[in-house]
This record gives structure tokens, C-alpha cells and sequence, in this order.
């Protein structure tokens, strides 16, 4: 426990892992769909990894955190907080890109995932599905509580 209290936060955007895993279905599918849109990215140029909790805010490179969203989606998205109701129209997106994460770091994906999102077991049986309704929970206490400006997609 004392290693992970003197733990220094991450300071610099680290995305490459994420990269790697959406860059690698474009090239097996020829496409990739946009999270946020569900619209497809139709050249490598054109994905963004979009931080679905902004890292100016909340400076979290995990696994679960990094999304494939449009180039210019993202660019309009900034450091605003996906609302409630785009999660949840968006979840199979959303865990879709999960899926992904967690088949290619499985152990990795499933630790932070249960760590920082859920807080529940790397192992559980409904991991992706609890993950949503934590990503719901944590964007609601952002918006509500904290006053960050919700972004509607």
C-alpha cells in the first residue's frame, strides 16, 4: 500500500497502448466507428484517442479512459464531460471499444478498470457493464457537483 501512496500522478498524456490497439482493427476491419458518433473514421489520420474523462481534469491514461472518436469530434469535445444520457446512448460503443482494450491487455484493461472505475473485483463477470454505470456516475458528480460543463455529443 505504501508503494501505490507514493505513486506520482502521470503529468504527460500517454495514449500509444490505446493507439496501437484501434489503429490495429482499422487495419483489420479497413474502419474504425467513432465512440461518440458512431460514424466511421475512415483513415488513421482521422483517429483521435479522446480521453472520455478529460486528462486536464482528471489526469488518467487507463486503458478504460481512452476511446477512438473523430478527429474533429474530439477537437469539439475538449474538456468537456460526456453526459449521462450520450453514455448511455453510446455504451455498446463505448464497451465495444473496451473489449477491445481488455482482449488485448486483459490483465492490465481488468486491473485499472476495477481500480479507478469500479472499484470492485479485476475478475467480476459484469465488469463492462458495471464500468458503464460507474462512467455515468463519476460524469453526473463532474457535471452536478462539480460544475464541469457537460458535453452532449
Amino acid at each position: 500500500m505504501l508503494e501505490r501512496l507514493r505513486t506520482v500522478p502521470e503529468t504527460e498524456r500517454s495514449i500509444q497502448d490505446a493507439r496501437k490497439v484501434y489503429l490495429d482493427r482499422f487495419a483489420s476491419a479497413g474502419s474504425l466507428e467513432c465512440v461518440w458518433t458512431g460514424k466511421a473514421i475512415r483513415t488513421p489520420q482521422d483517429l483521435h484517442i479522446d480521453h472520455a474523462i478529460p486528462f486536464s481534469l482528471w489526469r488518467n491514461n487507463q486503458l478504460w479512459n481512452l476511446l477512438p472518436a473523430e478527429k474533429h469530434v474530439n477537437a469539439r469535445k475538449r474538456a468537456q464531460i460526456p453526459g449521462p444520457a450520450l453514455i448511455e446512448a453510446r455504451s455498446e460503443e463505448i464497451t465495444g471499444s473496451w473489449t477491445l482494450l481488455d482482449q488485448a491487455y486483459p490483465h492490465r484493461f481488468r486491473q485499472e478498470i476495477a481500480v479507478s472505475l469500479t472499484g470492485g473485483e479485476a475478475g467480476a463477470n459484469n465488469l463492462l457493464g458495471e464500468g458503464i454505470d460507474h462512467l455515468i456516475e463519476k460524469c453526473e458528480y463532474l457535471i452536478d457537483i462539480r460544475g464541469f460543463d457537460e458535453w452532449r455529443g
